[in-house]
């Protein structure tokens, strides 16, 4: 079917709220629904395609929620006769297909000029003589907030006329457009309960740094995630860290390891003082996620091994029978442990990494390295009551043991066992407070 474009022309303002970049220039208007919902496109969300194993490109917006945009059209269609939408969809026009004309005799007042709008649409022309509006990917706008309520527009009888307000970004050629349109985004729904892991999917699409300091961290931390989550096992991004509704299988959530990214830099100074989150390139992101990787996937290659002589104590399960670490256990069985989980990554973090990684003669370059040095440390049952007991008041004293327990003897004692015994301290006065958790370990020799 041959194309066609039909101009829609509304009143509007031209605001310049930040006039160092003229490219964030806002326009404001009020348009038709029945106009509106037909021009934008709401297919540009931010989801994992199973199919690729990949996350789709310029993804913007969440994924669309069939309960909400369906309770929005319920309130449109109630007879309460109180269907009013008084918050604005924001927007983004190609640049070719907007326009923004000052009404002639107006003057600009603080940043604000008064205009005419006008949005060249594209549709297709039907034999009738109708038109229709174009396939979803070839609309010359697309939603940055309020793909609900354009859902749900789609789905309702509206009234004539039904104006909105609308806020529009007009979009420029160059690499930062897409980064600042996430941004955008992101910001939008900063004042709503927006799930940290979307947040997360938004920010590990960047190309290029765009907002403040804390921001810029921010990125910089779902770089190192990626980066992480693409080296094997550990933190795979195919069977351990994920999101609900975005990305599955998971055991620990995109958020969570970003938190633990956090976590390590705050104890490890090897990082805090030669990688800058704030000014970082992907080479450092690499350099930082092999440092990582390389910890925790030695981690999960000797304390987070499951002692055969114990699997016993997990479960009789089949499941368990053929686990080799707890990774496993987490994965595949229905049973609880605490080192895949907030309270013991963080305290390995806190206890071990740059100890394991940075003090001694040497620096393991490999997880296999670090599993070396951890070697005398298996044998402890993550999975032991006591220890799924403990909350993250704990994790200070966790990381505390197991930090001399490194230094200590571990499993090579005589008889190849020995007790994980765990005080807390007082953070004031470093005396110990409460009763000592004593957990009994064994270590074992794989064949």
């Amino acid at each position: 079917m041959p194309e066609t474009t039909i101009t829609h022309e509304f009143y509007g303002y031209k605001m310049v709220q930040n006039p160092s970049n003229r490219n964030l220039t806002i326009y404001v208007g009020a348009i038709d629904a029945s106009v509106l919902r037909d021009i934008v496109s709401i297919d540009n969300a931010v989801r994992w395609d199973n199919a690729m194993n990949v996350w789709l490109d310029r993804g913007r917006n969440r994924t669309i929620n069939e309960k909400h945009w369906k309770s929005i059209k319920d309130f449109l269609t109630s007879s309460n006769n109180e269907r009013v939408l008084p918050s604005s969809i924001v927007i983004s026009v190609h640049s070719s297909a907007f326009e923004f004309t000052p009404l002639t005799g107006h003057r600009s007042s603080g940043g604000v000029t008064p205009g005419m709008i006008k949005i060249k649409a594209k549709y297709t022309s039907l034999d009738d003589g109708r038109t229709e509006p174009v396939d979803e990917r070839e609309r010359i706008a697309w939603v940055l907030d309020g793909q609900h309520r354009i859902r749900a527009f789609r789905d309702w009888t509206i009234p004539q006329p039904y104006p909105m307000n609308v806020v529009i970004f007009q979009h420029w050629n160059g690499p930062d457009y897409e980064d600042a349109m996430h941004h955008q985004t992101y910001e939008l729904n900063m004042g709503r309960p927006l799930d940290k892991d979307f947040k997360a999917v938004i920010r590990e699409q960047y190309h290029s740094q765009v907002g403040h300091t804390e921001y810029k961290k921010e990125i910089a931390i779902s770089w190192i995630r990626k980066d992480i989550e693409r080296r094997g096992r550990v933190f795979s991004y195919s069977s351990i860290v994920g999101a609900p509704n975005i990305r599955k299988p998971f055991i620990i959530k995109m958020s969570t390891l970003e938190n633990l990214i956090y976590y390590a830099y705050n104890h490890d100074s090897y990082l805090q003082e030669n990688y800058h989150l704030d000014n970082i390139t992907q080479t450092q992101v690499s350099a930082i996620g092999k440092y990582l990787f390389d910890f925790y996937e030695g981690v999960r290659l000797s304390i987070g091994l499951l002692n055969p002589g114990a699997k016993g104590t997990v479960g009789s399960t089949p499941e368990v029978a053929q686990a080799i670490d707890y990774w496993d256990i987490a994965q595949n069985t229905e049973f609880k442990q605490i080192l895949l989980h907030n309270v013991g990554l963080k305290a390995v973090t806190k206890g071990l990494l740059h100890k394991v990684m940075r003090e001694g003669d040497s620096f393991p370059e490999s997880p296999e390295d670090v599993a070396q040095k951890l070697d005398h440390m298996r044998g402890i049952p993550w999975h032991d009551v006591q220890l799924i007991c403990l909350k993250d008041d704990w994790v200070n004293a966790i990381a505390e043991t197991l930090s001399n327990m490194y230094d200590g003897t571990g499993t090579s004692t005589r008889t190849g066992r020995y007790q994980l015994v765990i005080q807390k301290r007082d953070e004031k006065t470093n005396n110990f407070i409460g009763n000592a958790v004593t957990i009994p370990c064994a270590g074992w020799t794989i064949q």
